[in-house]
């Protein structure tokens, strides 16, 4: 996990693997969570929540790309 210090707000990062791809979560201690998961072609799955916990947006996040993978 890396953080955004002595620059920024005290973000955390940390790469991760979710359904076989890499991703990146960050935590924004006054903001919330942000998740990016790149996409094969079709861009990037981004998900953003100042409510769920972690969990709760990694799973989230797992089932839409179970969803795009079964409507390729």
């Amino acid at each position: 996990m890396k953080d955004d210090r002595p620059l920024g707000f005290g973000s955390t990062y940390e790469i991760l693997s979710l359904g076989g791809r890499r991703a990146v979560l960050e935590e924004v201690p006054s903001l919330g969570l942000a998740l990016a998961v790149p996409l094969e072609k079709e861009g990037s799955l981004t998900l953003e929540s100042s409510s769920l916990s972690r969990e709760e947006l990694l799973s989230a996040a797992l089932a839409l790309l179970e969803e795009i993978a079964l409507r390729r």
